[in-house]
């Protein structure tokens, strides 16, 4: 993804340094000599110079799409993350709530059972309610996690 920014607002720096913390990039592609240096002290050889245009991907979410947690309810940040660690083979379920790991757990344990295709899904509460439906039957009863219901 190519980011455009203002430097008034925020600097190179602290743009990259942000990007770093929450873990959003593998790479920084920097455009300039000034970027790169600035890029290699927060990410080191993770900052690569390139003049080449930023190709849009033609399917943002390709790793999480073929695991078991696109049955998952998640925000769109959320399908991100996950699928950048699916990608970089790190732990998806870090970045999982309580609930959407359970899921996961029972859709991978459960594959045969019927469940829907949460990624995509804007409305977290249709998804969550899709998802849990097929929840009781495998389990049994209904959840003992806190639901709330957006109005």
């Amino acid at each position: 993804m190519e980011v455009s920014f203002d430097p008034n607002v925020i600097s190179y720096d602290t743009l990259v340094e942000t990007a770093d913390k929450m873990r959003c990039n593998r790479k920084i592609f920097t455009r300039d000599e000034g970027q790169q240096e600035s890029a290699q002290r927060v990410v080191g050889d993770r900052a690569v110079q390139s003049g080449n245009p930023v190709v849009q991907d033609t399917q943002p979410k390709y790793h999480l799409l073929h695991t078991r947690l696109r049955h998952v309810p998640l925000t769109g940040l959320q399908a991100s993350r996950v699928n950048s660690a699916i990608w970089a083979h790190h732990d998806p379920d870090y970045f999982l709530s309580p609930r959407q790991a359970e899921i996961h757990q029972l859709a991978t344990r459960h594959p045969a059972a019927g469940w829907p295709m949460a990624l995509g899904n804007e409305d977290l509460a249709k998804a969550f309610a899709a998802a849990e439906a097929v929840a009781v039957k495998v389990r049994g009863k209904r959840s003992n996690t806190l639901l709330i219901e957006a109005k």
